[in-house]
C-alpha cells in the first residue's frame, strides 16, 4: 500500500515457494499476530512428535548456536596465504575482517570447486595438496581455533568422477576433520545432510556441525544443527521456521552472495536470531561488503554475540522467542521478543524495513509489576519509559521511545530495576561508542575491484621438447 516499505528486486532468492520448510510467512497484520502465532506453536508440537525430536544433539555441538558471522572463503586469497613465503597469514587475514566488519565466528575452508576435475583428484585430496598438506591444515585450524574461530570443510556429493577412496565419503571425511581439527562440514548442493555422517563422526568420537547448503529438513534436526538460508525477503519479514521449532537453537547462516545490498539479508538475521554468510570471494569473483553494510554487520555481530553469550542470559537463543510481537507500534517496523526463562529480561531485535527514519514510540509493553530498566541496546542508552496506569492505579504498559533509522536495526532490553553489572555496562559503552556516527554516513555505494595486468616476461625458447606429463 502506501507504507514507505522497501522495494524488493532480489533475483531467484525471491522465487522459493511459501511452502518452504525453511520458512514462515509472517502475520498478515499485528492484529492477526496472536493467532498466527497458535497455529505456528501448534505446528511446532505436531513436527516434533513426528520426528521424535529431542534435543540433545545441541548439547554435543553447543558452539553452532552462537557462530553468527560466516564467511565462505578460499585458502588461496592473498590475505589468507603468501606465495612468495609459502605461509599462511592466518593474523592478517582475521585482522582484515575485523577491521572491516568486526570479524567472524567460523569460516568454510574451500580449496575443492572450482578445481576439481582438471585431473584425478577427489575433494578430500585438494585438502591433502594443500601447502604443507594436511599437517598445514591442522596448524592453520589450531590459529583459528586460538582467534575463537571455527573451522568448516565443503563436501561435494557431486564429485563422483574422480579417484576413490578407500571407505565411504562420510567416513573419510570424518577422519580427515578429526585429524585436522575440524569443525564440521557444508554439504555444497545437498538439502539435507544424511544420518550416516553424523553416526560417522560419533564413531570417531569427533562429533561435527552439519550445515546442509539447502538449509536442512524436520527429520534431520535430530542431527544437523545448522543450515545455510536462500531466504526471500518480503517487506513483513518471513520467519526462521527451523529456529522456531527447535525452540532458539538452530543457526542458519543467511546467504545471498551476488546481494550488493546486504541490509535485507542482514535485517532478516537480525530479526530471527540468525546468522550471516559474509561472503566475498565467489570463486574468484570478489563482490566486496559496502562499509554501509559493513558497519551494520559490525554492530549486528557485536549485539549477537552478547545476547547470544551465557552470561547475559543467552536471550538469542530463547525457547520463547515471539517473532512479529505485537509490541512494535510503527507501521514498517517489525520487531521480535526474547524473553529469558523467568520472564525478567526481556530483548527486542526490531528492523525498519521503510526508507525513512521512524521516529516516536517503537514499543508499547506490558509494565512488570515489580518494576523494570529499559535499555536502547543499539545506542547504548538507558530509556525512560512512559508509563500508562491501570484502573487500579498501578503501571499496566511502559511505552519506549527512540528513533530507527530507514533501513536500520534496533534493539531493546527489559531488566529489573536494579542497577545494570558491569558486563551488561560494559556492552552499552561500547555500543555507544559504535553507535555514534550513524549508519547512514557510511556510503552505501558498492564498487568493483580494480584489477592490474602485471607485465609477463617472455618464456626463453626451449632448446628441446619437455618430457611427457604423467597421465
Amino acid at each position: 500500500g502506501s507504507l514507505p516499505l522497501r522495494t524488493i528486486t532480489r533475483s531467484r532468492r525471491m522465487l522459493q515457494p511459501h511452502s518452504d520448510p525453511r520458512l514462515w510467512d509472517g502475520p498478515t497484520s499485528r492484529e492477526a499476530q496472536p493467532a498466527w502465532l497458535k497455529n505456528i506453536q501448534a505446528e511446532r508440537e505436531t513436527v516434533l512428535r513426528k520426528i521424535n525430536y529431542t534435543g540433545g544433539v545441541f548439547d554435543v555441538i553447543p558452539w553452532t548456536q552462537t557462530s553468527w558471522m560466516q564467511p565462505q572463503m578460499h585458502p588461496y586469497d592473498r590475505s589468507f596465504y603468501d606465495p612468495t613465503s609459502g605461509e599462511y597469514t592466518v593474523g592478517r587475514y582475521l585482522a582484515d575482517l575485523r577491521a572491516r566488519y568486526g570479524g567472524i565466528d567460523s569460516l568454510l575452508l574451500w580449496p575443492t570447486y572450482t578445481n576439481i576435475g582438471i585431473d584425478d583428484r577427489n575433494q578430500f585430496d585438494y585438502f591433502r595438496t594443500m601447502p604443507g598438506g594436511l599437517e598445514g591444515v591442522r596448524r592453520v585450524t589450531a590459529e583459528l581455533h586460538a582467534e575463537g574461530v571455527k573451522v568448516m570443510w565443503p563436501y561435494n556429493p557431486w564429485d563422483t568422477g574422480t579417484r576413490r577412496e578407500g571407505s565411504s565419503d562420510q567416513v573419510a571425511l570424518a577422519a580427515l576433520l578429526k585429524q585436522t581439527g575440524g569443525d564440521g562440514f557444508n554439504g555444497d548442493t545437498m538439502g539435507s545432510v544424511g544420518l550416516a555422517f553424523w553416526n560417522a563422526s560419533l564413531a570417531v568420537h569427533h562429533p561435527l556441525g552439519l550445515e546442509p547448503e539447502g538449509g536442512g529438513t524436520d527429520e534431520a534436526l535430530n542431527w544437523a544443527t545448522m543450515g545455510w538460508g536462500y531466504w526471500r525477503y518480503p517487506a513483513v519479514p518471513a520467519v526462521n521456521r527451523f529456529k522456531f521449532l527447535t525452540r532458539g537453537r538452530f543457526m542458519a547462516h543467511v546467504c545471498d552472495r551476488w546481494a550488493k545490498d546486504r541490509t535485507d539479508n542482514l535485517q532478516a538475521a537480525w530479526f530471527n536470531g540468525a546468522g550471516y554468510e559474509t561472503w566475498e570471494n565467489v570463486w574468484g569473483t570478489w563482490n566486496g561488503i559496502t562499509p554501509r553494510d559493513a558497519e551494520a554487520i559490525r554492530r549486528v555481530a557485536h549485539m549477537q554475540r552478547f545476547f547470544g553469550a551465557d552470561a547475559s542470559g543467552g536471550l538469542l537463543l530463547s525457547a520463547g522467542w515471539e517473532p512479529h510481537t505485537p509490541e512494535a507500534v510503527q507501521p514498517a517496523v517489525f520487531a521480535s521478543r526474547w524473553p529469558d526463562a523467568r520472564g525478567r529480561r526481556v530483548l527486542w531485535t526490531l528492523v525498519n524495513r521503510g526508507d525513512a527514519v521512524a521516529n516516536g514510540t517503537q514499543l508499547v509493553v506490558a509494565a512488570p509489576s515489580g518494576g523494570a530498566r529499559w535499555f536502547d541496546c543499539y545506542r547504548g542508552t538507558e530509556l525512560t519509559a512512559r508509563v500508562a496506569l491501570g484502573t487500579d492505579g498501578a503501571a499496566a504498559t511502559a511505552s519506549l521511545s527512540f528513533p530507527l533509522g530507514g533501513g536500520g536495526y534496533g534493539c531493546a532490553l527489559q531488566t529489573g530495576r536494579e542497577a545494570p553489572d558491569g558486563a551488561l555496562s560494559a556492552f552499552l559503552a561500547q555500543m555507544a561508542a559504535m553507535t555514534k556516527a550513524p549508519l547512514d554516513s557510511y556510503s552505501a555505494q558498492w564498487r568493483v575491484m580494480q584489477q592490474r595486468l602485471r607485465p609477463v616476461p617472455p618464456s626463453p625458447p626451449a632448446a628441446s621438447p619437455p618430457p611427457p606429463l604423467p597421465f
